[in-house]
């Protein structure tokens, strides 16, 4: 490596990229030795420097149509991330076997005359002494680290158990899966490492993240790919300016040509057409194979009526679907579920803000609480926000009672069932299924090893648009005449404005589900204490 360099800056432009047609007509030029071992072949000298690059021809030139090809191999993204993740906790964690930062890596960095303060320090004795780098944890601070992990729990589906593979004593982390691998870089190292590194490569290390987010994302675009390869570039070229030369092998550098990749190739799909490779001898044929038969029996299994197929099989997280034409709070995709409690204690006071809640956020009821404000404001000057949320209920009613006693068709009887308020008795639960996403209370949370209760609406504070945090406390369902039934979530506010408290007191507690999306809290290394990191 040290005479390839010559100590100053690279102004080169990016290599050209070949074509198929210009790549077989280099390899057509050039003789190879052959395949297996033969007396004839011997090692190539580093002195050499052949004309061309190529050791041999592979044989998937003989393919009429391979050099045409576009896409002629498609990396796993899953593997190089998860390459790229164990050099990175074998680097920062200082991992014995996995460690990129070694004597000769050193050695190589001196060799290079670059990077002074990554030199060996010799001693008297003739000795040398490795100080510690700024990307090496100490013993405590893996400890820390272990400790993060440890203490995460994700949602429901969304991870497996990371903390079975983590030891805290010893801070040592071991037995990590592609998939373990795939949450890590893009979620977890960049927030855990906050609190232990400077700023510099904690910023590239969420860029790092960012980027597999974006590869990985379900849909792409080639806009956003286009920028994506420029950014490779650039996150390749902070990671050298803070690790070793040993630290780059293939498999990182394999990251500039992903965004190209998908690009041609699409979203990431490879894990699935991995488990059809059977036959591990010819796993092209063997995929093939396989995808051609399950495209058959998915067609087929269209048609078939009285038992189970991909297509009829209830969903794990089943909200109960479309729940027929009535209004909108009435017919919520929720389904809730666990011990149902009965509160007949609840406070008449929050019984009116949950009912004034349902009230205002109702679109049929809009025109009412607009036709009220109205009045309101006529007859007075001040704020009639507060008032308004005092009277309208009682307002509300009474009007309604008028129309259906006119026999107006305004007044259905799901619009008069909401009019007339809910019943004194509510019925909580301790979890419920909407969307597609499990939500549980903190108290059902506290049980368990996932975390389900986090919450995140946006909603406007002092004219600005802003995101409010919470946790689920209850699931309420209230219940109005003709047996029609409305779900809220009962949460207690993060309040991220304030230092001291780290609960807020508000007095909009309620929220649809329809408002909300699935957030999930971990520790904050660097500021601690109560303070969490939304995921």
């Amino acid at each position: 490596m040290s005479k390839l360099f010559n100590g100053q800056n690279e102004v080169r432009c990016r290599p050209v990229e070949f074509l198929g047609e210009q790549i077989l007509e280099q390899i057509e030029t050039g003789t190879y030795k052959p395949f297996g071992k033969h007396p004839n072949n011997r090692k190539r000298q580093r002195d050499e420097n052949p004309v061309f690059n190529w050791t041999k021809r592979s044989i998937m030139f003989e393919l009429p149509y391979w050099k045409t090809l576009k896409l002629r191999h498609n990396l796993d993204v899953m593997y190089i991330e998860k390459n790229i993740c164990d050099n990175l906790m074998g680097t920062l964690l200082n991992v014995d076997g996995k460690n990129k930062d070694t004597e000769k890596a050193w050695i190589d960095l001196e060799n290079l005359k670059i990077r002074k303060e990554l030199h060996l320090q010799r001693r008297g004795d003739g000795s040398f002494v490795m100080p510690p780098a700024v990307y090496t944890l100490s013993t405590k601070e893996r400890q820390g680290f272990c400790a993060f992990l440890k203490s995460i729990k994700y949602p429901d589906g969304y991870a497996a158990n990371i903390s079975n593979c983590v030891n805290v004593d010893i801070g040592k982390i071991s037995v990590l899966k592609s998939h373990d691998c795939h949450v890590l870089v893009q979620r977890l190292l960049p927030v855990g490492m906050r609190g232990y590194l400077n700023n510099a490569i904690g910023a590239t290390l969420f860029e790092l993240g960012n980027f597999f987010q974006q590869l990985c994302s379900k849909t792409l675009k080639v806009t956003d790919l286009e920028k994506l390869q420029d950014q490779s570039v650039l996150v390749l070229c902070k990671l050298e300016k803070i690790f070793p030369p040993a630290f780059f092998d293939v498999m990182v550098h394999l990251v500039v040509h992903l965004p190209c990749e998908a690009i041609l190739g699409g979203p990431v799909l490879l894990g699935i057409l991995k488990g059809f490779a059977a036959n591990k001898a010819h796993p092209e044929g063997s995929i093939a194979e396989a995808y051609i038969s399950k495209e058959c029996t998915t067609f087929s299994s269209i048609h078939l009526d009285g038992i189970e197929t991909v297509f009829n099989r209830e969903e794990r997280n089943d909200d109960g679907g479309d729940h027929g034409s009535r209004l909108a709070f009435f017919s919520q995709n929720v389904r809730p579920f666990g011990l149902i409690s009965r509160a007949p204690d609840v406070s008449v006071n929050e019984r009116e803000i949950a009912h004034w809640f349902v009230l205002y956020n109702s679109f049929e009821v809009e025109q009412y609480v607009e036709e009220h404000k109205n009045i309101l404001q006529n007859g007075s000057t001040c704020d009639t926000t507060k008032r308004q949320r005092d009277e309208f209920p009682k307002w509300f009613k009474e009007r309604t009672n008028q129309l259906r006693n006119q026999g107006s068709p305004e007044a259905t009887d799901e619009l008069w069932s909401l009019a007339n308020g809910p019943s004194a008795i509510v019925n909580t639960y301790s979890g419920c299924v909407s969307n597609g996403v499990q939500f549980h209370t903190i108290d059902r949370d506290n049980r368990r090893k996932t975390q389900n209760n986090g919450l995140v609406v946006e909603g406007e504070h002092e004219g600005r648009s802003m995101h409010f945090y919470r946790y689920l406390s209850k699931v309420w369902e209230m219940t109005y005449l003709f047996r029609h039934q409305v779900l809220l979530y009962k949460c207690e506010w993060y309040n991220t404005g304030s230092k001291k408290t780290c609960l807020m007191d508000t007095h909009d507690p309620f929220i649809f589900s329809t408002q909300v999306e699935h957030v999930f809290y971990v520790n904050d290394t660097n500021l601690g204490g109560n303070w969490k990191v939304v995921e």
